[in-house]
């Protein structure tokens, strides 16, 4: 795979580096740019450096270990606050809720040994206007490494708030960043700089408008979405999110994903919200996981996402920062949060780019909220590619406050790409044919194994390939136990018979806390205590 910008300017970086210690780098890079790859291209530049790389959600420590190992060959291990939280790796990786919760712990493991910390989406760490940090900031201030990389997909908040790390200056409109007074290296790729590199692909806006009704203090509220106030958006929105209007985005939205797409992710307003979606369109017949907050197993569905196993994702927020997926091609826009982070965030999911992807699709609410984030974007790279508009049909929604929904309805629809101008589909045209070249339907998992092939060098990766130290930790124990049980059983004994021996035999350290290679170890000792 070719570096892009912002990955060679990091690799000449440390070739102009002889010591890694007081390396510190912020990275600011537009969602789905590639700043995942950064670190271990600093860890093959440092081979004496060990990784601590905090991520804000469960579902992207899975997706860093498996990232490093197949990218770079670098195992490291996913952990929470544990004593020898490496466990024989290069590196961990841990959560920003698992750091805030014990940083001393970590703290003293940075005084251990060489660590290169890599803090992912920074604009989480925040300080407020008062000087008052959140506990997540107080921690990561704590952390004292040998190096330090900072990496962000946006240096921008909604609550007016500071990043820790980030340089600012006060000016006559308020405060500023000043990067310029960053006391390292500050690297960043833009929006536009991806797109001229080919890092992002093109997104296409399908608009939803149409009437909206509710009800609040102030009486009945009647009008067109596209058309509401500033004090009447969130409630418009919410309004057309409740009755009627998300429903018919998503039929259109399926019905263009059916013929132009390979992979969907409808993000809702709630939970009960993406329960519903999920169940109607499994009813339709859609390969579709679920992944939210209250159940289990999303992490698991986010996975099966990924490897193909499904090919639509229903979420409200727990698959946002970092879901590397570049198949997909269709986003359904179900939620009423409109923070310009956040709905970058969301976006970035679809435009992630791949081989034989050209173009990726959002069907949004036609809300002046989002057209106005809508608009910032453009305002990033509009020097790259000109905007074109076609009118056609409709949809729209979201909100807040006292207020009772009564009715939507969805009269006008119209695509608008934000940054490109060709009417044909080339890029399902592109797909098509190397489908078509490989022997296999687009929704198949073969086929998101082979464009995972394409787009890595041309070999699929199996399934041991994709294997991560914690998996293996889990499968070894999990074979230990079941040897245990199993010779218990035939051999007509009481029930952790075999468990006390192999417990002995160990020294009386428990299987929770070995290492990979203990646990081999432990499970060739079970096999001849058991037999």
């Amino acid at each position: 795979m070719n570096d892009r910008a912002h990955q060679e300017e990091v690799r000449n970086l440390a070739r102009k580096t002889e010591r890694a210690d007081g390396l510190d780098i912020l990275a600011d890079v537009v969602p789905g740019g590639g700043k995942s790859r950064l670190p271990g291209i600093l860890l093959q530049a440092f081979p004496d450096l060990n990784l601590m790389w905090f991520a804000p959600r469960i579902s992207l420590l899975d997706q860093a270990a498996r990232s490093l190992k197949n990218d770079f060959g670098i195992e490291v291990m996913e952990s929470t606050n544990v004593t020898n939280p490496r466990r024989g790796t290069r590196g961990v990786v841990a959560s920003h809720q698992t750091l805030a919760s014990n940083p001393e712990l970590w703290a003293r493991e940075l005084e251990r040994a060489k660590y290169l910390l890599v803090f992912d989406e920074l604009h989480h760490a925040k300080i407020n206007r008062d000087g008052t940090q959140t506990p997540l900031t107080r921690a990561v201030s704590l952390l004292k490494p040998s190096a330090r990389l900072l990496m962000t997909g946006t240096l921008k908040t909604n609550d007016n708030s500071f990043i820790f790390g980030v340089p600012y200056k006060e000016t006559a409109s308020g405060h500023e960043l000043n990067l310029e007074s960053f006391n390292g290296t500050v690297i960043r790729y833009s929006r536009k700089k991806a797109l001229a590199e080919g890092a992002i692909v093109p997104i296409e806006f399908h608009h939803h408008d149409g009437p909206v009704e509710w009800e609040n203090l102030n009486g009945i509220n009647n009008i067109t979405l596209s058309e509401a106030s500033r004090d009447e958006e969130s409630q418009a929105l919410c309004t057309a999110l409740r009755v009627g209007v998300a429903d018919k985005l998503l039929d259109n939205c399926l019905c263009h994903w059916r013929k132009h797409g390979t992979k969907l992710l409808v993000v809702c307003m709630d939970q009960s919200s993406a329960r519903k979606y999920a169940k109607i369109l499994t009813a339709l017949g859609i390969r579709c996981g679920l992944a939210i907050s209250d159940e289990n197993g999303s992490i698991d569905q986010i996975n099966q996402f990924r490897n193909g196993s499904t090919e639509c994702l229903v979420t409200c927020q727990i698959a946002y920062e970092g879901l590397d997926v570049p198949a997909i091609t269709h986003i359904a826009c179900l939620t009423h949060i409109r923070s310009e982070p956040w709905i970058e965030q969301m976006l970035a999911r679809s435009w992630r780019s791949m081989e034989g992807k050209t173009r990726c699709y959002a069907f949004v609410p036609d809300d002046p909220k989002m057209n106005r984030l809508i608009e910032l974007l453009r305002k990033e790279q509009d020097s790259v590619i000109p905007l074109t508009t076609t009118r056609e049909g409709g949809t729209g929604p979201a909100s807040d406050g006292a207020f009772a929904p009564i009715s939507g309805d969805v009269t006008n629809v119209y695509s608008q790409f934000l940054d490109g101008t060709s009417e044909e589909d080339q890029a399902q045209k592109d797909v098509r044919e190397l489908f078509e070249r490989y022997g296999f339907s687009p929704n198949s998992p073969e086929a998101s194994a082979c464009l995972l092939a394409l787009k890595t060098g041309g070999s699929i990766a199996t399934s041991t390939d994709l294997t991560t130290p914690k998996e293996e930790e889990t499968l070894l124990r999990n074979a230990i136990c079941e040897m245990t049980r199993k010779a218990d059983f035939s051999k007509g004994v009481p029930y952790g018979t075999h468990q006390t021996k192999l417990h002995a035999a160990l020294g009386y350290k428990s299987i929770t806390v070995m290492t990979r290679q203990e646990l081999r170890h432990a499970r060739t000792k079970a096999i001849s205590i058991c037999s």
